[in-house]
This record gives structure tokens, sequence and C-alpha cells, in this order.
């Protein structure tokens, strides 16, 4: 079960989702960081995961594509930067198109994602700049 605790916009280019986990922080971070996990619950509601490829290094990538009901698919990347198992991670996420290459004409954020130990929960924030 998740809950969101927290949805801001700390500034005018960033936004800020905070939420708890009814799980230990180790289940949290692999949901995260496995492709095995992440397919089965990235996404929008009511879409498929059906690329979804994990190389979870500094340097790495993971990218995925969703895909809706009629078969449209909407893909992106995120590139890694700094890794700190199991606390956080950061990076750069790009939109792609469905062979992994990054659109130049859309935005691209930079990314970090927090995980904090909360009595019997996993606290995650997550900021995109």
């Amino acid at each position: 079960m998740t809950t969101i605790n927290e949805f801001s916009t700390p500034s005018d280019n960033e936004i800020k989702i905070v939420r708890s986990f009814a799980s230990p922080r180790e289940q949290v971070w692999a949901a995260f960081t496995q492709a095995r996990h992440l397919r089965r619950w990235w996404g929008p509601e009511g879409f498929t995961t059906p690329i979804c490829q994990v190389d979870f290094r500094p340097g790495g990538s993971w990218f995925y594509c969703f895909e809706d009901a009629d078969g449209q698919r909407y893909c992106g990347k995120l590139l890694y930067s700094d890794i700190e198992a199991p606390r956080r991670f950061t990076g750069v996420d790009v939109f792609t198109d469905e062979d992994g290459r990054a659109l130049a004409d859309l935005p691209q954020a930079q990314v970090s994602y927090e995980f904090a130990k909360a009595e019997g929960a996993t606290i995650v924030s997550n900021v995109s700049r």
C-alpha cells in the first residue's frame, strides 16, 4: 500500500512527491531499481510497460515504454548519475523514441529519489527539476 503524503512545487521548475510505503526499505528500493519489479507497476493506470530495461549503475540507464489500450507507446530513459544503495539515486530523465534515442525537442529533467526508513514504512522522496 502506498500513500501520497505530499505533492508540491517548491519552485517554478520543480515537482516534489513524497510517498510512504508500508514495506522495508530494501523491498521498496528493489521495486524502483529492478526491471522485474518496475515493469509490473511503472506507468499510468491502464497502461502496460512492455519495454523495461535496467542497467542500474552510475552511467547506466533505465529504458522503458508505456503502452495504452490502443497500442500507442510513450517512451523514456533515466540516465543514472549517482547511486548510494539503498539510500538514494539521481539522474537525468529524457523522452525517447522506441529505440531509446532522446527526443531533442522535449524537455529533460534532473531527478532524485531518496529512500528513508520510518517506523514500519519507507518514505520515498522524488524531486524533478
